[in-house]
């Protein structure tokens, strides 16, 4: 009976201490990038889930609530004929540039069909930095939003 009463406890304190941090977010309408030789950083503008506030729907970044690992994916549908390539970029509290952690390439050039590739990624944040996705100059001009949610990011607090 007490190994069963210190699990409880145990329980109870990790859960209370746990503060849970997720989102999900997709393109409500296409993006068409009019400059293609700089980088853009892609909002996801249709917010489905929002718990810790972290995701910023007007500006297309997450900003790490508290230190952790952080599990992101991203999902770029584009219209045949049609280019979309991104990279995730990691922002150190202090830091205005940004690392390009990992890319996704969605080519949907000399097909007759739309084209989706999802990307996943985990990284070790600390409170303050920022996450978010940016167009690779000169690959990507297209990228299909609706309320399909066929683009979309996503991330949650692992540990």
């Amino acid at each position: 009976m007490a190994g069963t009463a210190s699990f409880v406890i145990l329980a109870i304190c990790f859960i209370s201490a746990y503060n849970p941090v997720a989102f999900h977010a997709n393109r409500g309408s296409p993006l068409t990038v009019v400059n293609q030789n700089k980088e853009h950083t892609v909002v996801y503008d249709n917010v489905k889930l929002n718990v810790g506030l972290a995701y910023n729907s007007a500006e297309g970044t997450f900003k790490c609530p508290e230190d952790g690992i952080y599990s992101f994916s991203w999902t770029s549908d584009v219209p045949q004929g049609k280019q979309f390539e991104t990279t995730f970029i990691l922002k150190h509290k202090n830091s205005q540039l940004g690392t390009k952690i990992t890319g996704n390439r969605a080519s949907a050039i000399g097909i007759s069909d739309s084209v989706q590739s999802t990307k996943n990624v985990v990284v070790d944040m600390k409170k303050g930095d920022t996450a978010l996705i940016k167009t690779i100059a000169k690959a990507a001009n297209v990228l299909h939003g609706d309320i399909n949610s066929f683009s979309s990011f996503s991330g949650f607090k692992v540990l």
